[in-house]
């Protein structure tokens, strides 16, 4: 649920349209699906109906065992192999610039990307 007053109707409109646009079936297989959106009757509360997901990201990002990121013995850092956490950053990271080149591909731009926004599906 959304309230956001500050905004006119008409932005308000214009962003829908872009995120039904962007998020609507078939979509793409890294942006969330949106399904349904709209404003409840006299009111200035907004809802948007979504596909349910476990996490979000920085929740995702925060699970993480820490312990990968100081080196065991004597060796550095950079001397170890990549890890499967090293990995899986790119995997996400890879992920996001899919999702990002498909919204751009659309002619959108995403104004508010960070991690607290991503989605995780397990």
């Amino acid at each position: 649920m959304l309230h956001i007053p500050w905004l006119s109707r008409e932005v308000i409109e214009r962003e829908a349209r872009a995120v039904l646009k962007l998020c609507a079936a078939p979509g793409h297989r890294h942006i969330v699906q949106v399904l349904n959106l709209g404003e409840f009757r006299n009111s200035s509360y907004y809802f948007i109906d979504m596909e349910l997901c476990d996490m979000t990201l920085k929740e995702f990002i925060g699970s993480f065992e820490r312990s990968w990121l100081l080196p065991k013995g004597p060796e550095r850092e950079s001397d170890l192999p990549f890890r499967a956490p090293d990995l899986e950053v790119w995997t996400i990271m890879m992920q996001i610039a899919s999702g990002l080149e498909y919204i751009h591909a659309q002619g959108e731009v995403h104004r508010d990307l960070k991690p607290a926004n991503g989605i995780v599906f397990s």
